[in-house]
């Protein structure tokens, strides 16, 4: 129970504040010491998503820039994930030369111009 719960508990229940004791779920977890955990830990590129209609005007192109600079200083440790319709060229093209470029650069979605789905 937080400190906020322990105040809606005590207006709810017209029960004296100090009467209520917050206590953590920490307490009543049993850690079993024998095994390393740490070492079951399976270690994962981090993803980094842009969801939204992929558009110049929702900053598809910061969202390109920053992962170029976050990939340079970090090598191969980020995957970057573009999700979201496409339906102008200019934006296709961009999208296309980020993503070609590395297998951890991926686009889900489509690219549509008049409405019309290009592959």
């Amino acid at each position: 129970m937080s400190a906020d719960m322990k105040q809606k508990l005590s207006e709810l229940y017209n029960i004296a504040s100090k009467d209520i004791i917050v206590l953590s779920n920490i307490g009543f977890i049993d850690v079993d010491n024998s095994q390393k955990h740490i070492e079951n830990i399976v270690k994962e590129n981090i993803v980094i998503s842009y969801m939204a209609n992929v558009t110049l005007e929702k900053g598809i192109d910061i969202f390109i820039k920053t992962c170029q600079m976050i990939d340079n200083s970090n090598p191969n440790k980020y995957e970057f994930r573009i999700a979201g319709p496409i339906i102008d060229s200019n934006t296709g093209k961009l999208v296309d030369a980020f993503t070609s470029e590395f297998k951890t650069r991926i686009m889900l979605g489509q690219f549509t111009v008049n409405k019309r789905r290009i592959p």
